[in-house]
């Protein structure tokens, strides 16, 4: 890990738990994970987690997806292991995409992530204790959803024995919790960013004001949680302005450097014709606008969270995501 983001790590970490101490949550101080939801776990990975100094990995093992050609959700793109997995505390985890639940068999599809995430903690030498589902369900699909960890709780015991089962939880999720229901899971990761409109004023990675539409009910909520915090940058591409995708993992830096790009701005870059930057086609005129992270955002959402800490107990662990 450079040694500029091992500091805003260090940084951002210890304001976080410095602002869970200041507001007297109950419990020890939580521990420090990191995400990475590449699709190839890499030497530099591997040489950065060993910097961050942390002891639990949550790692994207693999995508669930509808393939409308078989007419069955299937596993999609797993990670490769290009480097060796640090021995312990890693935390497999498995997007499931909407559409892969609707007509979707809650046990049969239960059966297939569990034999999947066991056929790679196998090499990596994982030993799976607690396994995490990430899906942001909607009111369709939340039946077959819930039906759908209860099943994943059951098939991983029998496979790996005592496994915590937990899933990602959205802001929108727990204020409206009448509506979207309480995941049949051990504990909730509340993913705080991603809680603004993409192309809005301001940044749709956190503000404050975005935020605090949701926070109130976080101390209620009926089950335990941890916290994962933003530390990531994107690029949101605009034609005529427009929204019409993001090019994640990217900062600045990287469009200055591009022939293809012109500054039009702070953070801001437009494209000089028609060509591909990181695999993304831009036609001339489109822009790019960068949201980052900076120090002083991550820490703003970590004190805004500790504000409105669960009275089940204090955040066990703070995430940042992500390691890329």
């Amino acid at each position: 890990m450079r040694a500029p983001l091992k500091l805003i790590v260090l940084a951002a970490f210890a304001a976080a738990v410095a602002a869970f101490v200041a507001t007297r949550a109950r419990g020890p101080a939580p521990s420090g994970a990191f995400y990475y939801w590449q699709t190839r776990w890499t030497p530099a990975a591997a040489e950065a987690w060993r910097g961050a100094g942390f002891d639990r990995l949550y790692l994207r093992f693999f995508d669930v997806v509808a393939d409308p050609a078989r007419g069955q959700a299937v596993p999609v793109a797993p990670v490769e292991l290009a480097a060796p997995l640090p021995a312990g505390g890693v935390v497999p985890v498995v997007f499931l995409a909407n559409d892969a639940l609707r007509g979707a068999e809650p046990g049969v599809l239960a059966g297939k992530i569990v034999d999947k995430v066991a056929a790679l903690a196998r090499p990596g030498g994982v030993a799976v204790r607690e396994l995490q589902l990430d899906c942001d369900w909607t009111d369709s699909t939340r039946a077959t959803y819930f039906a759908l960890l209860a099943a994943v709780k059951t098939a991983a015991a029998a496979r790996f024995g005592a496994v915590g089962l937990s899933a990602t939880i959205r802001l929108h999720q727990v204020k409206y919790r009448e509506r979207t229901g309480v995941p049949p899971v051990d504990r909730g990761m509340l993913m705080f960013y991603n809680m603004g409109a993409i192309g809005a004023a301001g940044s749709s990675i956190f503000n404050a004001a975005d935020a605090g539409r949701y926070t109130e009910r976080i101390g209620d909520y009926p089950l335990a949680l941890d916290v994962a915090l933003p530390l990531f940058s994107w690029a949101i591409q605009e034609r005529r302005g427009r929204v019409i995708g993001l090019l994640e993992g990217l900062a600045p830096e990287d469009a200055a450097g591009s022939p293809l790009l012109a500054a039009a701005g702070p953070g801001v870059f437009t494209a000089r014709n028609a060509g591909f930057f990181r695999g993304r086609y831009l036609v001339e005129g489109d822009s790019l606008r960068f949201e980052t992270m900076d120090p002083d955002s991550t820490r703003a959402a970590a004190a805004l969270v500790a504000e409105h800490r669960p009275r089940r107990g204090a955040y066990g662990v703070v995430a940042f995501f992500d390691l890329n």
